[in-house]
């Protein structure tokens, strides 16, 4: 199933997406893909307003489909949880889920 792109959905459009620094002359830049690239930005651009909302916390869950030992997501997603006075009981349904796909993922467990 194809997602459909952040810089087009209506939701995200008052959003400036932040592109990875990775210097003047990178000696090997990463080749990433484009989806998980746009989802990086977006997620840079929420994180750099420090935007605790519904669509930040599901920002979250995407960019951890896409890579779980992302510490820093993990800790914005328990900023966004605390703010939005989420039910961890959910949470912890979710991340065992996870947990049981990826035990060797320490981020997990923090």
């Amino acid at each position: 199933m194809l997602s459909i792109p952040y810089s087009e959905r209506e939701e995200w459009k008052d959003v400036v997406p932040v592109a990875q620094d990775e210097g003047p002359d990178p000696v090997v830049p990463i080749q990433y893909p484009a989806e998980f690239r746009e989802t990086m930005d977006y997620f840079r651009a929420i994180l750099e307003k420090d935007e605790r909302s519904e669509r930040a916390l599901e920002l979250t869950e995407a960019v951890i489909g896409m890579n779980s030992a992302n510490y820093t997501v993990w800790v914005f997603r328990r900023a966004c949880l605390d703010a939005l006075s989420k039910d961890w009981k959910d949470e912890l349904q979710w991340v065992t889920g996870l947990a049981h796909d990826n035990p060797k993922n320490y981020q997990i467990w923090q």
